[in-house]
């Protein structure tokens, strides 16, 4: 199992070994000095953890091999860590950026197959959706059911603002101070819905879909009840094809996409806006890359996790 590490500059690609083997993740968050990858490898679940991106080390705590890895992790930026696992209900903490995490007790009845948890620095929340939803305003230390219609949310996307929810099916919600969820109009309810990412540097929300689109918002600056639609664009004009991916690299200062075949692509021009014309990658960064999962920035550098137990950072 490899690493592979860019640097800034005309340096030369550097490869490293992170502990462990049968490696397996599945994202990755930094609080700006602390880097955390979440997943599992041949003793069970846990984490990776690092200050430079080249050198990982892993968790002290090992979560049970029944848990399936974490599937999750994501930080309030002040030394709490939160992880969430491939299968089961549990949610685990850590303060020591990952090294060790203990398992704390979720709202009774909450579901075994949740996807997301955040923290809404503006509100003081972590929240987790997923088959069910639960807040906590102690850090995580205790949990509530929130109340939400269950519509099977798969991504939580936060920025410093407001927070965004969606589904399979797009039917997104989002959340402004006071803390409230309401229901907005975007990209006419489309299905097939996949993944996101909200980008600050662009102030915009992506999603990514199983039918070769992505999508974009038209700023946050619009209100729920706002019809400017969110603009759908084709990376692959195949229906069937599924964009896994989409993020802003601050190094390059564009997107880039790859689908479910692990075929990465940029904007033709290579400008960030318009996103109506994109290139298949066929030399450089991430040329020969298997699938994107996750990824986390500082502003100036990036650590993305793929699939085959790939990570890039730059």
């Amino acid at each position: 199992m490899l690493i592979f590490q860019y640097k800034t500059g005309n340096l030369p690609q550097q490869q490293v070994t992170p502990p462990g083997i049968d490696n397996n993740y599945f994202s990755v968050a930094t609080d700006g000095t602390n880097w955390v990858i979440s997943g599992r490898d041949s003793l069970g679940g846990g984490t990776w953890h690092s200050t430079d991106r080249v050198n990982w080390a892993r968790s002290t705590t090992v979560i049970p091999a029944a848990r399936l890895g974490l599937r999750h992790v994501a930080t309030d930026g002040a030394g709490t860590w939160l992880a969430l696992p491939v299968s089961g209900s549990q949610i685990y903490k850590s303060t020591d950026n990952g090294d060790t995490w203990i398992e704390k007790t979720p709202p009774p009845g909450f579901g075994t197959s949740q996807k997301r948890v955040g923290y809404l620095s503006w509100a003081n929340r972590w929240v987790i959706v997923g088959v069910d939803q639960a807040q906590s305003d102690d850090g995580g230390e205790t949990w509530q059911d929130m109340t939400l219609a269950n519509l099977g949310w798969q991504v939580l996307l936060i920025s410093s603002t407001r927070a965004l929810i969606h589904g399979d099916t797009f039917y997104p919600r989002q959340t402004i101070s006071p803390f409230a969820w309401q229901q907005i109009n975007a990209a006419g309810n489309v299905s097939n819905v996949k993944g996101g990412w909200y980008e600050p540097s662009l102030d915009k929300y992506f999603f990514t879909t199983n039918i070769g689109k992505i999508g974009v918002s038209p700023g946050l600056s619009y209100e729920p009840e706002d019809p400017t639609p969110w603009a759908l664009y084709d990376i692959d004009t195949s229906s069937t094809t599924r964009i896994d991916f989409v993020f802003q690299s601050p190094t390059e200062n564009h997107l880039f996409v790859c689908d479910n075949n692990g075929k990465w692509y940029k904007p033709e021009g290579g400008s960030i806006d318009p996103y109506d014309a994109w290139v298949e990658i066929t030399s450089g960064d991430f040329f020969g890359a298997s699938a994107g999962r996750y990824a986390a920035s500082d502003g100036n550098h990036y650590v993305v996790v793929c699939a085959n137990a790939e990570v890039y950072t730059k």
